[in-house]
């Protein structure tokens, strides 16, 4: 494991999806989170579904618009990813 990775286990990190009535916030487990080809921190989605006890299909229901991974950080919210979702799962 980096060092950036592990430096960042310590940090809290969610999920948000927005959908077109609704927003879950989903907690990401640290063990989850991984170094992408790119060096940013990043964490599968299906491993964060399952973890807060949802599928791709709960997802698909919610009708999601977009994705943001955020990191939690001395009270502050960080997003360190969004993705726009316009696309069926």
């Amino acid at each position: 494991m980096s060092n950036q990775l592990m430096d960042k286990t310590a940090e809290k990190y969610e999920m948000i999806f927005e959908g077109t009535e609704d927003k879950w916030i989903l907690t990401v487990c640290p063990e989850d989170l991984i170094e992408n080809a790119d060096g940013e921190l990043d964490c599968p989605l299906e491993y964060v579904l399952r973890r807060n006890d949802y599928s791709l299909k709960d997802l698909n229901e919610l009708s999601p618009i977009r994705a943001i991974f955020v990191q939690k950080k001395n009270g502050d919210s960080i997003v360190l990813n969004e993705i726009s979702l316009n696309v069926n799962f």
